[in-house]
């Protein structure tokens, strides 16, 4: 009989929902122990399933179930305990939780994204929740070596190769930016590939899923494109530097193209490496910026005093006393007397996104002289 019983689930589940088959599956599964225990098997399916949560939308506390079935809470947690044992004798393991824990075996993914990528595969209706994967595959004794992690601070499941796997990435990921502001998936998988055996045992295609399953759920991701390019911002602790540039740029300018802004900004020594059209990308991701519709970028609401500091802001009041503009060696004259070296006022003049040189014998706040 119990044979019978769990060859009608297995055909009744194929191609069907998670949600469908599990409660399913329970049911049968105390309908064919046939033990003196359950002397209410469908009674018993249901607090299996409210408490184990097996329709994916979350357990029920032990105490509302008791409440509901005049039971008490140690009864309905026997009840529940018991669907693994009723399964294991049934030989019922519902095909549809086996497609579910092979499909979240092959890849890492922040708890946050299990439910949709159940939905988008076809498995469940709704986004499941990922625990009752976890409780489901117990109860059915459906071997996948499945846990949640910590993959460099995204809470993750997968197993331990994929979770390592996208531990490498998170790291690959910070490393890049960290170094160039702004990087693609494509080489964040080559960098995580390359960090040990076990990495690069995953293959590129595999870290590259990864990337783009995981690194969404890292504080400060932001996609700059549709081809892969993005950012950290911030990044441990600290803003993106092209951030912080382009705010301060475009509030001394008040009002500058993009593609002049984009050329501003790579007179900075450490920016200057950065692709026009991925600088341009990163500007536009900037929270504190406006980009108008003739490609104009502001910064509304931001006083340059409070976004400059050091020698820059002294060389900005400077010069905006100035009316935005004066001749070199009279610049050279007034920051000597503001206490600003020579050597210092020709550094900033080669390399601060806020200062421009209309002529060689004039400079300028960007935006503010007659080139700009």
């Amino acid at each position: 009989m119990a044979e019978s019983l769990a060859s009608q689930e297995y055909a009744r589940s194929r191609g069907a929902y998670i949600e469908d088959a599990l409660c399913a599956a329970a049911a049968d599964a105390f309908a064919a122990a046939r033990r003196k225990a359950t002397s209410d098997p469908a009674r018993d399916a249901e607090i299996a399933c409210a408490h184990l949560g097996l329709d994916g939308r979350g357990g029920e506390a032990l105490s509302a179930l008791a409440e509901r079935h005049g039971l008490s809470a140690e009864r309905v947690r026997q009840v529940a305990a018991r669907l693994a044992g009723c399964a294991l004798s049934a030989g019922i393991r519902p095909p549809a939780l086996e497609r579910a824990a092979s499909m979240l075996a092959g890849r890492a993914l922040p708890l946050a994204a299990v439910g949709r990528a159940l939905m988008e595969s076809g498995i469940s209706r709704y986004e499941f929740d990922h625990r009752a994967v976890l409780s489901a595959c117990r109860s059915f004794g459906v071997e996948a070596a499945l846990a949640v992690a910590d993959a460099e601070g995204v809470a993750v499941l997968g197993t331990p190769e994929t979770i390592h796997g996208a531990a490498a990435v998170v790291r690959a990921a910070r490393r890049l930016v960290s170094a160039g502001y702004v990087a693609r998936l494509a080489a964040v998988a080559d960098e995580a590939g390359r960090e040990d055996a076990a990495c690069a045992a995953l293959g590129q295609r595999r870290l590259l899923q990864t990337a783009r399953d995981v690194l969404p759920a890292v504080a400060g991701f932001r996609p700059l494109d549709d081809r892969g390019l993005f950012w950290i911002d911030p990044l441990g602790g600290r803003r993106n530097l092209i951030a912080v540039s382009a705010v301060r740029t475009a509030a001394v300018a008040r009002g500058l193209a993009l593609p002049a802004l984009v050329e501003a900004l790579r007179r900075a020594a450490r920016i200057r490496e950065v692709a026009p059209a991925d600088l341009a990308a990163a500007v536009r991701a900037v929270p504190e910026l406006m980009v108008h519709g003739d490609g104009t970028v502001a910064a509304p609401g931001i006083d340059p005093r409070d976004v400059l500091s050091g020698h820059e802001l002294v060389l900005f009041d400077i010069l905006d006393a100035a009316g935005g503009s004066m001749p070199r060696q009279a610049l050279f004259e007034a920051a000597a007397e503001a206490g600003v070296p020579v050597g210092t006022v020709s550094v900033a003049l080669s390399y601060s996104p806020v200062l421009a040189r209309p002529d060689a014998r004039t400079v300028s706040l960007v935006g503010r002289g007659a080139a700009d």
